[in-house]
């Protein structure tokens, strides 16, 4: 008889699928924020310009204003991170989140003008190819 104890195995491998899941939801952050920085919103279509004031007073500073980037001090989109992992059924779910109240007001502003927090086509698919190479590292 081979005996092994299913509490601890599942426990090792619910720590190593959470790893690949939030490595994978790191790299959708960062296709998220790229993607966003060349102004493209999550549907891949083009951001609208900003408003001549703000294009004005963003120009007057110096800082690059013909692209709807999100780019402002730039801790929008830095505040992006997974804020946590949980079971769901049978399910394990990322959550991603835009981290500071401030930053949550500006994005939630935005998001109405242009839907830019969310998964493009591309993004899913460095999320889906960050997940198979991880669970193929781990599990072979």
């Amino acid at each position: 008889m081979i005996k092994t104890n299913l509490t601890e195995f599942k426990s090792e491998m619910l720590g190593k699928v959470q790893a690949v899941l939030i490595r994978a939801a790191n790299d959708g952050i960062a296709s998220m924020q790229e993607r966003v920085s060349k102004g493209i919103d999550a549907n891949g279509q083009k951001m609208p310009a900003y408003s001549e004031g703000y294009k004005a007073r963003k120009e007057a500073q110096g800082r690059r204003a013909d692209t709807r980037n999100l780019e402002g001090s730039g801790q929008l989109l830095r505040s992006i991170h997974v804020a946590d992992v949980k079971e769901d059924g049978d399910d394990l779910v990322a959550f991603v989140r835009v981290g500071g109240a401030r930053n949550r007001e500006i994005g939630i502003y935005n998001q109405k003008i242009a839907p830019w927090f969310g998964w493009s086509d591309e993004d899913k698919e460095t999320i889906a190819a960050s997940l198979k190479a991880g669970l193929k590292k781990e599990f072979g």
